[in-house]
């Protein structure tokens, strides 16, 4: 599967597909995504 989020700045898009997407049936589908109010995001201190 592969999702990616974009914000387009054209309105044509070109699709490269991995080859093992060949000779099966895919679905591409495209939709607005409704803009949130950006909430501040907590810091995080990782240890390895």
């Amino acid at each position: 599967m592969i999702r990616t989020i974009l914000t387009a700045d054209r309105n044509n898009l070109m699709l490269t597909l991995p080859d093992d997407f060949l000779g099966k049936q895919i679905e591409i589908i495209a939709f607005v995504i409704e803009e949130v109010a950006k909430k501040p995001q907590k810091r995080y201190r990782l240890r390895f």
